[in-house]
């Protein structure tokens, strides 16, 4: 870790560290230490004779930023809201690698990464810890909360969702990646009406749309959308209405998996 002073007159020293994100080195000069502990799991060592794919560098008018649009908590220390500084920045950059931010939750089960959308409050961290609760150890959740997607360039390859430390309120995370071979629109359902289908990407692109971060600036968003085309192509999306119960984790492995539900417990 290297320290350097602050230009800015505040007393404070600014540290840089570098961490692998989604397959992007990533440079990162923050005001706090909060950052740096947020990514321990994705730390790497600096090599200056490697240059980075992208530089963050943090600014208190960054940090004011986050304040100043947050819907909630601007009591919120400085340290906390320039986590969010630093993932929105290097947000705006991803889509000139190929690359986009979800708000989704990402299991891995046998190799394979499955995207769970949903509007907050909807049931998405219920369902996705259910699955831990029956299938055990198989299920790893890569990204509780706002796990980053690569669209390679081929059209033959198919998307990678990747861990971010970004991980909501439960901390799920895993710095980890896997193809992805499903997103799942969740709704309620009554109790005992869980139900699962396939549907076509212009039924639902406009609740898709909503769950990924689009840049201010229109060059990027632009990019996203047609990453967002790209991702929606290749990838099978389904509408999942579920309750609260091992039926909704039955309802949706099958579908998904194409395998037969053996619970672990």
């Amino acid at each position: 870790m290297k320290k350097h002073a602050d230009n800015g007159g505040n007393g404070l020293e600014k540290t840089r560290f570098r961490v692998r994100l989604a397959g992007l080195t990533v440079d990162i000069l923050a005001l706090h230490q909060d950052v740096r502990h947020l990514c321990k799991d994705y730390l790497e060592k600096c090599d200056d004779a490697v240059a980075a794919d992208l530089v963050v560098l943090m600014s208190q008018e960054a940090i004011d930023a986050e304040r100043a649009i947050a819907t909630e908590g601007r009591h919120w220390a400085d340290s906390y809201l320039e986590t969010l500084a630093v993932l929105r920045s290097i947000a705006n950059e991803l889509p000139q690698h190929n690359r986009m931010l979800v708000h989704g939750a990402v299991i891995q089960y046998a190799g394979k990464a499955y995207l769970f959308m949903a509007p907050s409050g909807t049931g998405k961290s219920t369902h996705i810890m259910l699955w831990r609760q029956y299938l055990g150890a198989g299920v790893r959740v890569v990204n509780g909360d706002k796990p980053f997607v690569r669209i390679p360039a081929a059209a033959d390859e198919s998307p990678i969702a990747y861990g971010t430390p970004w991980a909501g309120k439960e901390g799920w995370q895993e710095n980890a990646s896997a193809p992805l071979a499903g997103i799942v629109l969740i709704s309620r359902s009554d109790v005992g009406a869980s139900s699962i289908c396939r549907i076509e990407p212009a039924a639902c692109l406009g609740k898709v749309v909503r769950q990924v971060y689009l840049p201010g600036d229109a060059c990027a968003a632009g990019n996203t959308l047609d990453l967002l085309d790209a991702l929606v192509s290749r990838v099978p999306l389904f509408s999942l209405a579920c309750d609260m119960s091992e039926d909704a984790v039955r309802t949706s492995f099958e579908a998904l998996t194409g395998l037969p539900y053996r619970p672990a417990i």
